[in-house]
């Protein structure tokens, strides 16, 4: 099966307020996620008229500078801080805890503003340690995998199972189809 990747990007232009950016410290790093990659360039111009540095800085495996994965937790370095374009955690925190430094957040559509600060950090890794230390503990393990390129890792799932020999184990696959609108959960193994 062949697939299609269309990047959809955010029509208009986005304007970080005056009053978000004399909150960022002296050098900072600038991420999105590919909808507003095109605004990157007019946003760090704008930080960089206050006397402040930008860096755009590229991930491994993403494709423009400044482009985050979330699933990444990839360190980068020279920044005192992060500056995130964008809606959600998902891409924020996986910068906050890849690099162990303050992330702030400005959403464009809801014209939000908000910081990842060291204690949002820490309560994170503390709830991510309670939650290994319940698996490690658990008679019983479901695994959620998919069929996404890039995220499909079946043989990674039945390597942790052939591990845990003595739990209860099940897999279960997601299969979704965005053409045909359809979601599936498959199980495919238990034991």
């Amino acid at each position: 099966m062949k697939f299609l990747f269309v990047e959809t990007k955010y029509q208009g232009r986005i304007k970080v307020p005056v009053k978000i950016i004399d909150k960022l410290p002296k050098t900072i790093g600038l991420f999105t996620t590919v909808q507003f990659i095109d605004s990157l360039d007019s946003i760090k111009k704008d930080i960089e008229i206050t006397g402040r540095t930008v860096k755009l800085m590229k991930g491994k495996h993403t494709k423009y500078l400044g482009q985050i994965y979330g699933c990444n937790l990839e360190k980068f370095k020279g920044v005192d801080a992060f500056l995130y374009i964008g809606d959600g955690l998902f891409h924020p925190k996986a910068l906050a805890l890849g690099n162990n430094q303050e992330v702030h957040i400005w959403n464009p559509i809801a014209k939000e503003y908000s910081v990842i600060d060291k204690s949002a950090m820490d309560s994170e890794i503390k709830r991510q340690k309670a939650a290994y230390a319940k698996f490690l503990m658990s008679k019983k393990i479901g695994v959620l995998i998919t069929t996404k390129p890039g995220q499909s890792y079946l043989k990674l799932a039945l390597k942790l199972k052939r591990n845990t020999l003595t739990r209860n184990f099940i897999i279960l696959l997601w299969i979704q189809s965005i053409l045909m609108r359809w979601k599936i959960f498959l199980l495919l193994m238990s034991g």
